[in-house]
């Protein structure tokens, strides 16, 4: 991790075990979810979930820097002028959308769902190449996945 350079500053964690790599978190300054259902006429649910929080850091470095160190001559350095939280990728908001409706007989249930995700079809970037010693460096590596819309079917006894 990146300690903050300055005296409560945020600090720097590149995550891990989730199988992508390059992202860097930073407490956001603001994050907001919500989630809401409502039962129309006829047993219809709609359901709506929102969230809106502030982009993930852009921690630019520079690998392979001859610093003269013994122990590793060759280290990766932070690129940022006061703190790590100070260049970040657009604000992220995503809005998914379900509208489902439940038939029963008796004990046999079935469930009917249709599902919108990223509804707004937004295509924020979610990661860049922050090595600024490769000629790559800021290229575009991951925007949010396009607008999918799911039908869905569950049946139970």
């Amino acid at each position: 991790g990146a300690y903050p350079n300055v005296d409560g500053g945020p600090v720097l964690r590149q995550t891990s075990g989730s199988g992508k790599a390059g992202i860097f978190m930073v407490a956001p300054r603001y994050q907001f979810a919500g989630t809401a259902m409502y039962q129309a006429a006829w047993g219809i649910n709609l359901a709506g979930n929102i969230v809106n929080r502030q982009g993930y850091s852009m921690p630019y470095q520079q690998t392979q820097v001859a610093t003269g160190d013994p122990l590793g001559n060759l280290k990766t350095v932070i690129l940022v002028a006061d703190e790590v939280g100070d260049f970040r990728l657009p604000s992220v908001t995503s809005l998914d959308l379900r509208v489902g409706k439940e038939f029963s007989w008796n004990r046999l249930r079935l469930n009917l769902d249709f599902d919108v995700f990223n509804a707004l079809n937004s295509a924020t970037v979610l990661g860049r190449q922050y090595d600024l010693r490769l000629t790559t460096a800021n290229n575009v590596l991951e925007i949010m996945n396009p607008r999918v819309l799911r039908l869905g079917a569950r049946f139970s006894f």
